[in-house]
């Protein structure tokens, strides 16, 4: 997926500091930076949960 490779190109951080400021520069493109933030935050989220579920199956 296009999140996973810009995840994996420019880090976690450094890439939901350039969506959001693409979000504050980019007026035409706002549905698409907004559609690319939230998939970064729904992938992140899901890594953290599995992790957990992962850390209480196994303690």
């Amino acid at each position: 997926a296009v999140i996973s490779e810009l995840q994996e190109r420019f880090g976690n951080a450094e890439l939901a500091m350039m969506i959001s400021a693409a979000l504050i520069r980019s007026d035409p493109n706002k549905n698409i930076i907004k559609s690319l933030q939230t998939l970064q935050f729904k992938r992140s989220t899901g890594v953290f949960l599995n992790y957990v579920d992962f850390y209480r199956a196994n303690k």
